[in-house]
C-alpha cells in the first residue's frame, strides 16, 4: 500500500502518472482541496494551473526558484493510516533544495484495482527549532 501511494508523491509531480490535464483530473477528485506550505487554500483547478507548466515542459524553470528537479527532493518518515474503507491518510516529510522542508499529508481514496484519487493535500512547514514560534505567533 505505502509503495503504491509513495509512487504518486510528491502529488502531481510524477510525469509518469500525470502528463496531461486528463490524467491530472483522474488523480484528483473534483472536490480536491490543497493547503500549501504558505497556508493558502487551492482548488483542483488552481493546482492544475500551477502544475501545468511543469507537467508539460521537462525543462521547466520556476521563477525565483530555477530548474525544478524532483530527483533532488528527499521524502522521509512515510506513514500510511487507514481511515475508512478504501481511504488512506498518507503522511511524509519532504525536503526540497528550493523550498522549506514540510510535513505533507494526502488523503487518498481507492485501491490498485480501482485506481487512486487524491481528495485533500496539505503541506505544513517544519521549523528549524520546534520550540521557537515564528514571529507572527510569538507569545507576548
Amino acid at each position: 500500500m505505502a509503495d503504491q501511494l509513495l509512487a504518486r508523491e510528491p502529488l502531481f509531480w510524477r510525469r509518469n502518472l500525470v502528463s496531461t490535464q486528463e490524467e491530472f483530473r483522474r488523480e484528483a477528485d473534483p472536490g480536491y482541496v490543497q493547503v500549501g506550505v504558505s497556508g493558502v487554500r487551492y482548488t483542483r483547478d488552481d493546482v492544475w494551473k500551477m502544475t501545468a507548466p511543469y507537467i508539460s515542459d521537462p525543462g521547466y524553470v520556476q521563477a525565483g526558484v530555477g530548474q525544478v528537479s524532483v530527483d533532488q527532493w528527499k521524502i522521509s518518515d512515510v506513514q500510511v493510516t487507514p481511515v475508512a474503507a478504501d481511504m488512506y491518510l498518507f503522511t511524509y516529510q519532504l525536503e526540497m533544495p528550493e523550498r522549506p522542508t514540510a510535513c505533507r499529508t494526502t488523503l487518498w481514496q481507492g485501491s490498485a484495482a480501482t485506481g487512486w484519487k487524491a481528495l485533500y493535500h496539505q503541506a505544513t512547514p517544519v521549523l528549524a527549532d520546534p520550540y521557537a514560534l515564528p514571529p507572527q505567533h510569538a507569545e507576548p
